[in-house]
């Protein structure tokens, strides 16, 4: 597996494992991040409070599903 730049400062935020794995769902069903990031906002997939929320975490868990790799 190849080691990918990821920032240690992304700790500060929650890991919403729920999300994550619904997320890796998503993908596995061939989903893109576009898809998601389209139902994020259209359908609050992720329960967040506010569409500004619902943004923050797709974005922050997007990033940790990509430092991962495909391997994953």
């Amino acid at each position: 597996m190849e080691r990918k730049e990821y920032s240690a400062g992304a700790v500060k935020h929650s890991f919403w494992f729920m999300v994550f794995r619904n997320e890796v769902k998503l993908l596995s069903e061939r989903k893109s991040f576009e898809d998601i990031r389209e139902l994020c906002r259209n359908e609050n997939i992720f329960a967040a409070s506010t569409p500004e929320r619902a943004t923050q975490i797709f974005n922050m868990v997007s990033l940790r599903i990509k430092a991962v790799g495909d391997s994953f």
